[in-house]
């Protein structure tokens, strides 16, 4: 029940940030950059899933669906939220790093489909900004921002892999 009430509540979440997002006018939670990084998400589920990680990884009933794809969403999504704190902070080297995935593994009670597709969503956020932007605050050098990007992409892929590895749970 627990489990149950913790995907509902990441649902719930993901409605309320994307409702609060339309009054920030740099966090809209459907411009252009937000549904591009949603759509680089969605092809890091689509390798997933070729590569035959999702029978492990992934939800196998209809309704557990919703509240992975609002995961993978999120993980997607959260890097940007230093956005909040204004634009001389956007690109943090904390938000975009491994640290979200772990909080956020945290909160929603470390649901292995839920933490798998953060990470996923995450990762993608990571590559996409190696690929085209790179540019961190705080850290001064295209090398040094993708040396951190990049060591941050394979360690959210490794840390969504082992922490939404799904556990045997035996009930006495």
């Amino acid at each position: 029940m627990m489990l149950a009430t913790r995907s509902l509540g990441l649902v719930g979440f993901t409605a309320l940030m994307v409702l609060a997002s339309e009054f920030v006018p740099r966090m809209a939670a459907f411009s252009t950059d937000r549904l591009i990084h949603a759509g680089v998400a969605a092809g890091f589920l689509l390798v997933a899933l070729v590569l035959g990680l999702g029978k492990t990884y992934l939800p196998n009933q209809f309704w557990g669906w919703i509240p992975a794809l609002c995961a993978l969403y999120l993980g997607s999504w959260v890097p940007d939220w230093d956005l909040i704190v204004g634009i001389g902070f956007h690109r943090n080297p904390l938000s975009h790093s491994v640290l979200p995935l772990l909080v956020l593994a945290w909160a929603t009670g470390f649901q292995s489909q839920l933490v798998f597709a953060l990470g996923l969503g995450l990762a993608s956020h990571l590559l996409w900004d190696m690929v085209f932007f790179g540019n961190l605050t705080w850290i001064s050098g295209r090398s040094a921002d993708m040396a951190w990007l990049g060591l941050n992409l394979l360690l959210t892929l490794v840390a969504g892999a082992i922490l939404g590895r799904p556990r045997r749970v035996e009930v006495r």
